[in-house]
């Protein structure tokens, strides 16, 4: 595999850029020939005209590309020519699909795109690029996730010159499109990819809640207020042409998978709407962050080092434009740089999002740095991987620190501080005192939860236990034997249970079991073996007891109430039945 990445410049024209590659060697013998264009210039007739002179010039080339985005504020240097990277594979290839969005929605070109990846073998990654600040290809990369999770998907929203006048647009050989989603698969036996995702910001403060959405990726309250409001309550910002500048240090972040996904608004309305590039779910959580410019380089400098170990023979970047504005164009060109120490011919863009999803979560991000690396073949024996170095980052060196750096490690100490005791009060909410289990508020919320997220087809089984006389046991013994007998009882459940369930006390001497993914056949087959487990099981001075189990599941239109009085009349049969047994409504 060759990269080779080239500017348009007025020494280094179209033409002989054309030319250059055209004479590459490697070219006539490549396997295939991708060429990615990024573009400042939003003017269709420019691009036209420019993609017409690439595919004529270059016939065997596939070319794909996207308008990138321009300076947020005066002070950022952006990309202002051209830039054309080309990559020869040896012995890999590429599939590109495009649905142009203005004839159907994104999810049924989800649906489609997924259906058509079981005629390619040895599938390694996707890069999506999709073009409208307003089409969130969110469900597109969803629908491919769920089907194919161990497959990296990376990529960006195409920018445009100016952040609120969106003419962002992406094309395919010498078609333009200004509304649609473009996918490009690479596979190969010999194809290998890596793929990192970097953030660099840490939670700060309370967590939040969306509590309303609109259309067009608008949140329009979040915890019941306005949404713009929690910046003017948190950092006292206020909107003026000066919001996004104020904002962007200290994105939203919400979670996704096992990852951390950054958001910062686009725009605002006078009404207080916040407006994102992408749609962010009601009852979301989301929690403001704060991060250092040395943070963000270290982790940077950490992963081109990673790459470095890799061996690539091709990177792609795909960078926030919100780096920049709170790095500083100095510090954003260093990120750049660390990877072109590794490659020199690394590619990188910006656009209104970066699109990131894996095993771990993701999805379109911001504030975010995503690096593609790419090889054939295997690394051989002897690869001495470039050493990535940057002193002023690496070294520890205190003598002096601004102000607002040692205010920001303030802050850092004291929301660590807070976040530990709020853990521990968290747990202590939710847990049972006596046996360290779920309570009854935590089940109840629970509970909740599962209901919402189940349709008709799904399976949800609950199971309800009682211990048989176990008032005998006080009186007999003692409460403190009592107790005793309720914590021995709950390991010996719990070292029974499958993998997966939940379990809680209700109150007193009764249980509740959440058994998701069964059905009551099943659910009763694992109570009978809990239920034998426990009679079989000496409690010291008490000797043996028995439990009773009610079991249920998840009918259409159930409500909490009517799915715990269903298991409750549940348990009721077992205790008519005789006790010591399990039975099912």
């Amino acid at each position: 595999m060759i990269q080779k990445t080239f500017e348009v410049t007025g020494e280094h024209s179209l033409d002989s850029i054309l030319m250059e590659i055209r004479g590459m060697r490697g070219y006539d013998s490549a396997s295939a020939r991708l060429v990615q264009i990024y573009e400042p210039n939003t003017d269709k007739n420019f691009i036209q005209a420019m993609l017409n002179n690439v595919k004529s010039k270059l016939p065997e080339c596939r070319v794909i590309g996207m308008t990138t985005l321009g300076p947020v504020k005066k002070e950022n240097i952006t990309q202002k020519n051209t830039v054309i990277s080309v990559i020869l594979f040896k012995e890999s290839g590429f599939r590109i699909s495009v649905y142009d969005c203005y004839s159907m929605d994104v999810s049924f070109a989800g649906r489609l795109f997924t259906q058509s990846l079981c005629l390619i073998d040895d599938l390694r990654g996707i890069l999506v690029m999709s073009s409208c600040a307003r089409l969130y290809p969110t469900d597109f990369i969803e629908r491919i996730n769920k089907d194919y999770p161990d497959i990296p998907i990376f990529g960006a929203q195409a920018g445009t010159e100016v952040l609120i006048d969106d003419r962002s647009k992406i094309f395919i050989d010498d078609m333009i499109y200004t509304r649609g989603i473009m996918a490009v698969c690479f596979y190969g036996k010999e194809l290998s990819i890596r793929t990192d995702c970097n953030l660099g910001w840490r939670a700060l403060g309370k967590e939040m809640t969306v509590t309303g959405i609109a259309k067009e990726g608008f949140i329009t309250s979040i915890d019941d207020q306005p949404a713009i409001s929690i910046y003017k309550k948190y950092l006292d910002v206020v909107p003026d042409e000066y919001f996004f500048e104020n904002v962007c240090a200290f994105p939203l972040l919400m979670k996704n998978g096992n990852m951390r996904l950054g958001r910062v608004p686009l725009d605002y309305t006078s009404d207080g709407r916040l407006q994102f590039s992408m749609t962010i779910e009601k009852n979301s959580k989301l929690m403001l962050s704060y991060s250092k410019p040395r943070y963000l380089l270290k982790k940077t400098l950490f992963y081109a080092n990673e790459m470095s170990k890799f061996k690539p023979e091709a990177i792609m970047l795909y960078a926030c434009m919100n780096r920049r504005v709170f790095m500083g164009n100095e510090n954003a060109d260093k990120e750049f740089n660390y990877y072109k120490a590794v490659n020199p011919e690394t590619l990188t863009g910006c656009g209104y999002g970066e699109i990131y999803k894996s095993s771990d979560g993701g999805g379109i991000l911001n504030s975010t740095l995503v690096a593609v690396g790419m090889r054939e073949g295997a690394i051989p024996s002897d690869y001495e991987p470039v050493k990535v170095s940057d002193l002023e980052v690496e070294s520890e060196d205190y003598s002096s620190i601004p102000i607002w750096e040692r205010l920001v490690t303030f802050l850092e100490a004291t929301t660590s501080e807070l976040d530990e005791k709020i853990e521990k009060l968290n747990k202590l909410a939710e847990r049972d005192q006596l046996t360290g289990i779920f309570n009854r508020r935590k089940l109840d919320g629970l509970i909740s939860y599962e209901l919402s997220k189940r349709r008709r087809d799904e399976r949800l089984a609950l199971m309800m236990i009682d211990i048989d006389y176990f008032k005998n046991v006080n009186d007999t013994y003692g409460h403190d034997m009592g107790d005793m007998v309720l914590k021995e009882l709950t390991k010996c459940i719990m070292s029974t249970m499958r993998t997966g369930d939940t379990i809680g006390r209700w109150g007193g001497e009764e249980f509740i079991i959440i058994v998701p993914d069964t059905t009551s056949a099943n659910a009763k087959i694992a109570a009978e073996r809990i239920r034998r487990r426990v009679a079989e099981t000496s409690f010291g001075l008490v000797g043996h007891v028995t439990i009773s189990i009610g079991i249920t599941s998840v009918k259409k239109d159930d409500t909490t109430e009517s799915l715990f009085a269903r298991v409750d009349k549940a348990l009721y049969d077992a205790k008519n039945n005789g006790r010591n047994c399990v039975a099912i409504r």
